[in-house]
């Protein structure tokens, strides 16, 4: 598997390069794959359409056949239900193709996402421990940082682009390789944050990507 989450950050990588915005390059990406499935969106949507055009025929099966429900007449309605959409060359089953495609793209990026030291940036773990291990000598409050590294590594992005310059002296090290989360003012790597604490409600404005995402 690491070998493909490093296909996926290799083109991540590529595409954070040229754009010089990791944002960018991670929509350009997603747009790369919707042009490659746009002949299968295609087919699913004549799919849609077909199964729309045929609704009515199924409908007039089943009042055929409405208030029987033994066994031998609910197979005889599945069978001849089968056979019209045979008749009519419909496949239910035929949407469902670019779903399954995307599902397991999904997955893997979502693995190179949250780890973009070792699939994008294509750190060893060396380097990685190296990094992590400097970012604790330099804050004795960031003693998480070891445990980030090795499984959501894009939580301490931020402060490794804040401590770049000590941690130049890591073999194998480069600022250059490692994606830029930022966004203006804003840093877009850090986590959502909703709580009551000391009294009183704490939060940022992150919280309000999810919240969006959801309304939409």
């Amino acid at each position: 598997m690491s070998a493909i989450y490093r296909f996926f950050g290799s083109i991540l990588q590529f595409l954070d390069k040229i754009t010089g915005n990791y944002m960018i390059a991670l929509a350009l990406f997603a747009l790369i794959i919707q042009i490659l499935m746009l002949p299968l969106a295609i087919k699913q949507q004549k799919n849609s359409i077909k199964q729309a055009s045929l609704a009515p025929k199924v409908a007039a099966l089943r009042k055929k056949y409405a208030g029987r429900t033994d066994k031998a007449t609910q197979q005889k309605l599945q069978q001849e239900t089968m056979d019209l959409y045979q008749k009519e060359g419909f496949n239910p089953a035929g949407g469902c193709l670019p779903l399954l495609i995307q599902l397991p793209i999904i997955m893997l990026l979502y693995q190179v996402i949250i780890k973009p030291l070792s699939y994008v940036s294509g750190f060893s773990s060396d380097v990685i421990n190296a990094i992590g291990e400097k970012l604790v000598s330099l804050d004795a409050n960031t003693a998480a940082y070891t445990a980030a590294m090795k499984s959501f590594e894009i939580s301490v992005i931020g402060k490794i682009h804040e401590k770049a310059a000590e941690l130049s002296s890591i073999e194998g090290f480069s600022i250059d390789a490692v994606p830029n989360f930022t966004v203006g003012p804003f840093n877009l790597s850090t986590t959502p944050k909703f709580a009551i604490s000391d009294g009183g409600w704490h939060w940022d404005w992150l919280i309000l990507i999810p919240i969006v995402t959801l309304v939409i």
